[in-house]
């Protein structure tokens, strides 16, 4: 299970709710909220964000959160 990524900010897209994080020379692409997109730094800064892996069959997605409180949110919704 990934927990956390800490690293560069890649990218991000506010369109797509997304953000790639650069950690040990691999880009982590993850979904977001627009809070967490705005908590987070520019691209280039460093950051931290705390993650919910999501599988199934068919689909494998990386969840990212700027705060614990979000993320617990996430899981009970």
């Amino acid at each position: 299970m990934i927990e956390t990524l800490y690293g560069r900010i890649f990218e991000m897209n506010a369109t797509s709710c997304t953000v790639i994080i650069e950690c040990g020379g691999v880009g982590y692409g993850c979904r977001t909220s627009y809070n967490t997109l705005s908590a987070l730094g520019a691209v280039g800064s460093e950051a931290v964000m705390y993650t919910y892996l999501y599988v199934r069959e068919d689909v494998v997605k990386l969840f990212g959160f700027a705060t614990l409180r979000e993320l617990s949110c996430f899981k009970t919704a």
